[in-house]
């Protein structure tokens, strides 16, 4: 039994919308975890501490939607919720077939992502604190 507190991933390329979710999860007693790459998320052991991931679909070394799927299939206890600028259906689709948890689209309305979080983390049995 892990009595660690949940946490969550951020991969982010964008130092200001990930200082800014930074900021929104540990004033609502969340950890988080923040990444500027895809390549530094994968190089974290989180060791099955329960986790959530929130991803941006573009990144400078890498593509989310891939790096969802990967985890699909390799870590399928981390739920990912991805975010991206770009609102198409298409996409939207394409992160369902990634088995991705959830599709965000920003801005991101706060509320309805720390709402989506939740899910997230309670997906995996980690009750935020």
């Amino acid at each position: 039994m892990n009595a660690r507190q949940p946490i969550v991933l951020l991969v982010e390329d964008d130092e200001s919308v990930r200082e800014a979710l930074g900021r929104l999860f540990r004033i609502s007693n969340l950890e988080v975890i923040a990444f500027a790459t895809a390549s530094d998320f994968l190089a974290y052991d989180r060791r099955g501490t329960p986790a959530c991931l929130l991803l941006d679909v573009y990144l400078p070394d890498g593509n989310g939607l891939e790096l969802a799927a990967r985890l699909a299939a390799t870590d399928p206890g981390l739920p990912v919720v991805l975010i991206t600028a770009q609102l198409n259906e298409g996409l939207r689709r394409r992160a369902a077939i990634a088995g991705a948890f959830g599709f965000m689209v920003k801005p991101l309305d706060s509320d309805q992502l720390l709402d989506e979080i939740h899910r997230a983390l309670a997906s995996v049995g980690g009750e935020p604190v």
